[in-house]
């Protein structure tokens, strides 16, 4: 599975609230009947961004997705070390069998023991393995989903909008996390490329 797909179930799961200013009483009308604001400059004070699309430009998540492929690489070279030499070990055993007569049961018993020695450490090896890519993803997701929750809020409040909804670029029907399901403001209000370049920027 890919890690920008992983990582975007992740963020989606998790509820990210992607708000670019705390929440503030509604605002009074004014003598005239408006709506009085200082966030207000169209017809609209609420955007969006395409989460998914911000995540699959981020550089962060390249480099993430790079780091985790470095460690899964040197990780299995490791392993199949340890597999070689645990492969080895069982075939002397079994041709030791063949020849049982000649053994001590003593020899024969430290004989299965040395596999069976090898054999754990190679499961001990590939389990401390998982855990290790798996924390480094965990680490390296969080990290991602504070950097994105502050560009969000930073954007919004240069763009002066109080409200930042998730879309995705690609959803279909029943796509889980997908607040906005229609715009027809011609893109005038998708922060989605501001907030690109606003990751992109502190990398």
């Amino acid at each position: 599975m890919p890690l920008r797909y992983f990582l975007f179930c992740f963020i989606v799961l998790a509820s990210l609230k992607v708000s670019a200013q705390t929440k503030k009483p509604a605002p009074k009308p004014t003598s005239k009947g408006t709506v009085s604001s200082k966030f207000v400059t169209g017809p609209s004070p609420i955007a969006y961004i395409y989460e998914d699309l911000v995540l699959d430009k981020s550089l962060a998540v390249k480099a993430l997705d790079e780091k985790i492929a470095k460690l899964q690489e040197a990780k299995l070279a490791i392993y199949n070390d340890h597999a070689i030499k645990y492969q080895t070990l069982y075939l002397e055993y079994q041709n030791s069998l063949k020849n049982i007569d000649t053994m001590t049961t003593e020899k024969l018993n430290a004989k299965l023991k040395e596999v069976q020695d090898k054999k754990k450490v190679a499961e001990d090896f590939q389990r401390d393995a998982e855990k290790e890519v798996q924390e480094l993803m965990g680490s390296g997701i969080q990290g991602i989903r504070v950097e994105l929750d502050k560009a969000v809020k930073e954007v919004a409040a240069l763009k002066k909008y109080p409200i930042v909804l998730r879309r995705n670029k690609n959803a279909k029907l029943f796509t889980q996390g997908q607040v906005v399901l229609s715009a027809v403001d011609g893109g005038r209000h998708d922060l989605t490329e501001a907030v690109i370049l606003n990751l992109n920027a502190k990398k």
